[in-house]
């Protein structure tokens, strides 16, 4: 015969064995639960959980960005928050900060499960808490609601992102682009429109003294030196020698 404990002392699974013969997965907690290895201090420290009753808040739970572990359920000395409904085991469940800054909830095996987003969570299995998740402790109808930040509504969230998405608008194809900004800058702020014009870097004009006097226009060259000079303006007289043969930017 199982004596008969008060339920203020009792464990979830002995809960379970009295009332529904059957234990759970792990052992009934003799102690507090222990924080797992990777639990750190909290990096989120302006976070918190905004409790929901009746459609209104009913009151703020700070205490989760100041401990790397809060635990959740009706023992009194075992528990950081206290929720006082039946269907809660003494060791419900837990919030517990991790190393890489995120907010995890776990369930301690309870009895009557923990829900995230109306989904029940599997045992002894972290999830990671987004803002605005949805926390529901078996059956009681108080929702807790995450907040990253608290006392931030969903309007200045709004607020900071349209900004964001100006900023990172694409320029449209009439719109010059920064690049093209800065190399008309770099040319001396001449906006010339230079389309149907072409660059050459290299004119060959022969004449008589060239050392091959013939091209596949003409088989013999005789125009003079000056000649040929006159047809090519922009050249000036008694141009420099090149220094090879692919710098040539005068008349051989």
């Amino acid at each position: 015969p199982i004596p008969c404990v008060p339920w203020q002392s009792q464990t979830s699974g002995q809960y379970q064995r009295r009332v529904h013969g059957t234990m759970g997965k792990r052992k009934p907690l003799k102690g507090p639960y222990p924080p797992p290895g990777w639990a750190r201090r909290p990096q989120l420290t302006m976070c918190g959980l905004e409790v929901y009753k009746d459609g209104d808040v009913h009151k703020t739970i700070d205490d989760i960005n100041r401990k790397k572990m809060t635990v959740f359920g009706r023992h009194k000395k075992f528990c950081d928050v206290l929720i006082k409904h039946p269907s809660i085991s003494n060791q419900h469940a837990a919030i517990i900060h991790g190393k890489s800054g995120n907010m995890y909830l776990i369930d301690l095996d309870s009895m009557h499960g923990t829900k995230l987003n109306d989904k029940k969570l599997s045992p002894e299995k972290r999830e990671v808490l987004q803002n605005n998740d949805t926390i529901c402790f078996g059956a009681s109808t108080r929702e807790y609601r995450v907040k990253l930040v608290l006392g931030e509504d969903e309007s200045d969230e709004e607020e900071e992102e349209k900004p964001a998405r100006k900023r990172k608008r694409k320029p449209s194809k009439e719109e010059p682009s920064k690049s093209s900004k800065k190399a008309k800058k770099s040319k001396g702020g001449d906006e010339e429109d230079t389309s149907g014009k072409i660059a050459c870097r290299h004119l060959l004009v022969k004449h008589v003294e060239s050392r091959r006097p013939s091209s596949w226009k003409e088989k013999e060259i005789t125009r003079t030196k000056e000649e040929a000079m006159e047809i090519s303006p922009g050249i000036p007289q008694g141009a420099p020698q090149p220094r090879s043969r692919r710098d040539r930017g005068r008349v051989q």
